[in-house]
């Protein structure tokens, strides 16, 4: 070794400090602008932080089942299948489901390019808003 090579003993390469400080540097830069970039996004506001509420013994009673939302189903037959979707996504309905009526093709996959021939509830049967209704399909004219 030479006098421009030798370092203390336990004392780090020159080098070494310099990647740790940079390294560090640049995860500081990271952070700063993290917290700039989410005020700009929340607009400066602070969000409220959640409370428990704790409650007496005496408070706490049987839990009551929501009332099910009943629906009734309108006729779709002849519709556009996107249109019958939609009407009755508007209506409440949120399970929603498509099948062929067709040989050659076993899926809806556009409804917009299929026409309702049947559906699975009869017009102004009461259903649950979550009840399945099925909707059968044909690309035929």
């Amino acid at each position: 070794m030479d006098d421009r090579t030798a370092r203390a003993p336990g004392r780090p390469e020159r080098r070494t400090v310099l990647i740790v400080a940079g390294v560090t540097a640049a995860v500081v830069v990271v952070c700063v602008l993290g917290v700039v970039a989410g005020n700009l996004v929340s607009g400066g506001r602070e969000e409220p932080s959640p409370t428990t509420a704790v409650s007496s013994p005496a408070a706490v009673g049987p839990e009551e089942e929501p009332t099910p939302v009943v629906l009734e189903m309108p006729d779709v037959v002849g519709q556009n299948a996107a249109v019958a979707r939609d009407e009755l996504e508007r209506l409440g309905f949120t399970d929603v489901e498509f099948g062929s009526a067709d040989e050659g093709d076993s899926l809806v996959i556009i409804a917009a390019n299929w026409t309702v021939v049947e559906q699975s509830h009869e017009p102004g049967a009461r259903l649950a808003a979550d009840a399945v209704i099925v909707l059968t399909c044909s690309k035929k004219k």
